[in-house]
């Protein structure tokens, strides 16, 4: 679910950007080993920030890990997922409020803040998570969406405070939070797992499931205030120098320099495979006119992913049981990082990205049908419950892996449109970086395709939560029996 606000690939390349400008130099701890162009890895540190970005998305992976297992003790029941896809949805107004008021606010003060609200979050939810109020003449879970809110408030809110804060640090130990946040998902599924399903008897209680979840983002923080404590040299026994990082140029998104690649008997790096893989027009358009098709595919993709999907999961599901219900979610929370690592190595054709697409699509309106019928789907001769994993699953490789390729492909256009030398070649650079002025020269900075994207992306989610929370909640379209 992490689709839900930046992803990490996107963020992780706006990174290696803003500590290659050459206005910036990075803190090296001196005497370690020696990485990517010369800069020197501390393992420590790596290990340090991979805990850090652990705690970019725990939380809100970790509530729809444990919803299979809750939901039917809540009072809005199969639709509490449609509520929950809402109300983080709403929660993107984080990045908003923070790029208002970054100016007042500190780096380590803001970070400090985040992780704080989404541990204390969680903790209150181990205690509130089942506790109803009466809304309207009809129980609700107020507690549940009000904590479930103010942790997607600080999760929608790391994209734009993780990342600027590792610019201290080089490059390197961008894969480091990458992974961090990647596993955020991943830790999150192996909990539930752990945790065992309702019918089996659970292992421990959703109690004991939500203080796991505050204590990752505990152990995160502990380790940002000790990489913080390492940017200070004066209280570090670790010596600092200061390495200037050149950059710039586009090849510098997958760590190539600016010396021929065939003198250096190098590979081609990703950018350029991911460009060859692009049409060649007789006469060169606009960004926009080309990235067009990939921002509609970026706008459904996450229609898919952060709006439909999750608000109709339920009723595909759960009439075959909390176990599928289970699978499907923690299956593809496991998956996702898979997925978009493959899109770096093996990004779509035009071609495979048009197919892609169609195959996505058919598996949505399969699921969508299923959940139509609910509470009582086709049995398919007892091949329904796993016809519905299979395309749920098969469905969400599919979204994580187009979705990665067709940001690396839209960050690939933009690099080559690239007005000036100095304009961010990154999607994401031209809202993250540069905290000091405001917001529309920083649109004007990044260019139209950053932009664009931005508003397909929110667009694409926001319409979907909504018109699903509606057919969900206010039509007789759904219905758990």
């Amino acid at each position: 679910m992490n689709g839900m606000s930046l992803d990490s690939m996107s963020a992780s390349s706006s990174f290696k950007d803003e500590v290659g400008s050459s206005d910036h130099a990075a803190l090296v701890p001196t005497g370690q080993e020696v990485g990517e162009k010369g800069h020197k890895i501390d393992w420590r540190v790596f290990a340090l920030v991979v805990c850090y970005g652990v705690g970019a998305w725990v939380t809100i992976n970790g509530l729809f890990s444990e919803l299979p297992l809750i939901v039917e003790k809540l009072p809005e029941g199969w639709a509490t997922a449609s509520y929950l896809t809402l109300v983080i949805q709403i929660a993107n107004i984080g990045p908003v409020i923070y790029v208002l008021v970054e100016k007042h606010v500190s780096l380590f003060s803001a970070n400090l803040a985040v992780l704080l609200l989404g541990a204390v979050s969680m903790i209150l939810l181990a205690f509130l998570w089942d506790t109803t109020s009466d809304v309207g003449g009809e129980r609700h879970s107020v507690p549940l969406l009000v904590l479930s809110f103010a942790a997607a408030l600080a999760d929608c809110t790391t994209s734009l405070l993780f990342w600027p804060f590792l610019g201290r640090f080089p490059s390197p130990y961008a894969a480091a939070l990458s992974t961090g946040e990647g596993l955020s998902g991943l830790l999150a599924a192996a909990l539930s797992w752990i945790q065992g399903a309702p019918n089996d008897g659970l292992l421990f209680s959703p109690m004991v499931f939500f203080f796991l979840l505050a204590a990752m983002l505990l152990c995160s923080l502990a380790a940002f205030l000790a990489l913080y404590r390492r940017t200070q040299p004066a209280n570090s026994s670790i010596q600092y120098a200061a390495l200037p990082i050149a950059g710039g140029d586009a090849e510098s998104l997958s760590g190539a320099t600016e010396t021929d690649p065939i003198k250096e008997n190098r590979k081609p790096s990703l950018l350029s495979k991911t460009l060859a893989l692009l049409p060649r027009p007789r006469a060169p358009p606009s960004s926009l006119m080309l990235a067009g098709p990939y921002l509609l595919a970026v706008a459904w993709l996450s229609a898919c992913q952060n709006g439909i999907k999750p608000s109709i999961a339920s009723y595909a599901t759960l009439p075959y049981g909390s176990r599928i219900y289970q699978a499907t979610s923690n299956t593809a929370l496991a998956l996702d990082p898979l997925c978009a690592l493959l899109s770096l190595v093996y990004p779509a054709s035009p071609r495979v990205m048009a197919s892609g697409l169609l195959l996505m699509t058919l598996l949505m309106v399969y699921v969508l049908v299923i959940a139509l019928h609910s509470p009582a789907p086709p049995s398919m001769g007892g091949a329904g419950a796993p016809f519905v994993l299979l395309a749920m699953t098969f469905g969400s490789i599919l979204q994580s892996y187009l979705k990665a390729s067709a940001l690396r492909t839209l960050q690939a256009i933009h690099a080559i449109h690239c007005p000036t030398p100095t304009a961010p070649k990154t999607l994401t650079h031209a809202l993250s970086s540069h905290p000091e002025t405001p917001i529309a020269a920083r649109l004007a900075r990044g260019g139209a395709l950053p932009t664009a994207l931005g508003v397909a992306m929110q667009v694409g989610s926001l319409l979907a939560a909504v018109t699903f929370f509606c057919l969900v909640n206010y039509s007789h379209l759904f219905s758990e029996g």
